[in-house]
């Protein structure tokens, strides 16, 4: 953390930029869920999942594949929201006998503020992270083989 507060205070007018144009776009407000509006959204999902909300501390860069230090600090925090499968590569729920199936973790990135630590030069950047966004049933007829 002090790593983090320290390159915080070195760069806090860029960080204070990059913080408010990340949470301009990504206003969670509209974006409302709507898996509750109709009979099939109080049903039971094919794939369950697991949701929790984490405050990252380091993640891999999507692109480069570097570990990052994500700024996370009481006037910058960011969150993420993970949606993990219960049950990933078992077969879905409700699916008839006659197709095969199997639940598979989908992903989302996200966009964070972070840096290099090994850089001593580093100032924070915004970069992409993929982390889990969800679970999908993929079914194919038994019998017929399956592309990826």
């Amino acid at each position: 953390m002090d790593v983090v507060k320290r390159v915080v205070d070195d760069n806090i007018h860029k960080v204070k930029v990059l913080y408010e144009e990340l949470h301009t776009v990504a206003d969670p407000d509209l974006f409302p869920s709507h898996i509750d509006d109709g009979p099939a959204g109080k049903g039971q999902l094919a794939c369950e999942t697991k949701v929790e909300e984490l405050k990252v501390g380091w993640a891999r860069d999507a692109v480069s594949k570097e570990w990052m230090v994500v700024v996370n600090t009481d006037h910058f925090p960011q969150k993420v929201r993970v949606e993990k499968c219960a049950r990933p590569k078992e077969p879905c729920s409700f699916i008839d006998s006659l197709y095969e199936s199997t639940c598979q973790q989908r992903f989302s990135l996200h966009r964070l503020i972070a840096f290099r630590p090994w850089d001593p030069e580093s100032s924070p950047v915004v970069s992409l992270f993929k982390f889990p966004a969800g679970c999908s049933c993929r079914v194919a007829r038994k019998g017929r083989s399956r592309r990826n």
